[in-house]
């Protein structure tokens, strides 16, 4: 059962597993304050956890990758108590003397970014890392067919990759750490395996039966599945990602390597209630996630995802299942639940037989649940975090709610949030009496007047995610009143005939709203 480490001192070094490299990394406490902490990452990356004689001559671990140049990482931490997996190694003197100097805070603990992104640099060769630290600030161009490039570009872009024919080669671009393009082909495999530094890949539009990835070296991978039947992963395959629509049966192929460590697997799949159609071949999930969640049966994760080590589902809202079956994830040790509802506090009870959990974040759940939860796991996790609490009748006014995420958030006023969902019923309605894209216009324009008039009033709390969830709200109300899909939307003047599309309803917004 969770129970947090001990309480950090001055000299203190720790070893902590890294899942992805399969290796220990090390760190010292440097200085302990009040309720803080500083500590500096070790250089020591080893199979096995160090011993007291090999921290004799231990040196602090510098970055050397990308950008940075011989910089020793120092993080700042606002708690004293060291993460429950964290295993102490012994006390030796303070390996720098300016403690808190150059150090940044972090709310989390070291879990082996920093060395992680320096082996892969160091993976890309010395040549690749000569040219990158060259040419990342270099004003030079490379000429293709009539264009100029910059010879630092960072990522190939759909423009850049329209310019390439199938024999071209990145090696003009030695700063191009990713790709975001659309539609697979040979062309692009080709293309990634010349820049050893591309490491990620956003692919839309896919449109393949296979995607082959195999070779390319990339770490993150990001593609639309609709109409993929096969994609095959690289060895070296970190996370995947994948959204759109699952056909009949969808295979994700990995090989020993993926098998043994485990991968990161994020599904944005709209409504997705069960994995039938995908099939994993020589792959491992080590952590998953899984957003837009309306119903979820928990069993079905105990079936596709035995090895997790932490989940993240989030609802739109959702309703889970058998949460009781979580008991059989014996790895888990980070539960994450946003917008996810369907249990009480008699169901979490069960998280008390998960021997490795180490962190709970709850955000938007079910109050008993909640409560319990807070009062049960105080001080025995390394991060513990519940907040808004929702009582038995908050669902069901929210279900259809695409501002549901600001009640009770930290960035918007409670009284801002009242009226900008006051907002969204009332055009809502407005919308479903329409009877031509002229009322239409004049509708938007006020709902977005209403939001500059409330972003003014309540001290600018619309930022991106804001303004974001602003967009998206008046999509939903487009494709249930202008669109019709609504199964509710029975009004006597039906307006499937008003010819105006989404993407000239969302100019207006563009058009009237004020810095936001």
């Amino acid at each position: 059962m969770g129970n947090m480490g001990r309480i950090a001192e001055n000299g203190d070094v720790y070893a902590f597993y890294i899942e992805e490299l399969g290796k220990y990394g090390t760190c010292q406490v440097l200085d302990v304050w009040g309720g803080s902490l500083c500590y500096i990452l070790l250089d020591y990356l080893g199979e096995e956890v160090p011993s007291e004689n090999d921290l004799k001559e231990i040196k602090p671990f510098y970055k050397e990758c990308y950008i940075n140049r011989h910089r020793m990482v120092k993080q700042v931490i606002d708690k004293l108590s060291v993460p429950g997996n964290y295993i102490y190694i012994g006390k030796i003197p303070l390996v720098v003397t300016n403690c808190r100097d150059g150090s940044y805070f972090n709310d989390v603990w070291q879990q082996g970014t920093d060395y992680i992104f320096e082996e892969r640099w160091k993976a890309a060769g010395n040549e690749a890392q000569r040219n990158y630290k060259k040419y990342i600030n270099s004003g030079e161009f490379v000429r293709i067919k009539k264009e100029l490039v910059k010879k630092n570009k960072d990522c190939l872009d759909n423009d850049l990759y329209k310019l390439l024919d199938d024999n071209s080669s990145l090696c003009g671009f030695p700063c191009i750490i990713s790709a975001d393009v659309h539609g697979y082909s040979q062309k692009l495999v080709n293309l990634i395996k010349t820049s050893p530094l591309l490491h990620s890949l956003k692919l839309s539009n896919t449109e393949a039966d296979i995607v082959d990835l195999r070779g390319t070296g990339l770490y993150n991978i990001e593609t639309d599945i609709t109409g993929v039947n096969k994609i095959m992963l690289p060895e070296e395959t970190d996370r995947l990602e994948i959204y759109g629509n699952i056909k009949k049966q969808f295979y994700i192929y990995g090989n020993p390597v993926i098998k043994n460590k485990g991968i990161i697997l994020d599904i944005h799949i709209k409504n997705i209630k069960e994995f039938p159609g995908i099939i994993f071949k020589d792959v491992k999930i080590r952590e998953l996630n899984i957003d837009n969640i309306k119903e979820l049966d928990i069993e079905i994760i105990i079936r596709y995802f035995p090895d997790i080590k932490k989940i993240s589902l989030t609802g739109s809202p959702g309703i889970i299942t058998n949460i009781h079956k979580m008991e059989f994830l014996k790895n888990l040790q980070t539960i994450g639940f946003y917008d996810i509802f369907g249990y009480n506090d008699c169901d979490v009870k069960i998280f008390g037989q998960l021997e490795e959990l180490r962190e709970i974040d709850f955000y938007s759940v079910p109050k008993t649940a909640g409560k319990y939860i807070k009062k049960h796991w105080e001080n025995r996790l390394d991060v513990l975090s519940v907040k808004s609490m929702r009582d038995s009748g908050w669902l069901a006014d929210n279900i259809d709610n695409p501002l549901r995420k600001w009640d009770g958030s930290g960035f918007v006023p409670a009284a801002a949030y009242k009226r900008s969902f006051k907002c969204y019923k009332d055009t809502k309605k407005l919308l479903l009496n329409a009877e031509n894209s002229e009322d239409v216009i004049e509708i938007v324009r006020q709902y977005t007047r209403n939001f500059n008039e409330l972003n003014r009033k309540y001290g600018q709390f619309i930022e991106t995610e804001e303004r974001e969830d602003i967009f998206m709200a008046m999509e939903q109300l487009y494709k249930e009143c202008i669109l019709g899909k609504s199964n509710n939307n029975k009004s006597r003047n039906t307006t499937k005939d008003i010819n105006i599309t989404l993407e000239e309803v969302l100019d207006v917004i563009e058009e009237n709203k004020e810095d936001w």
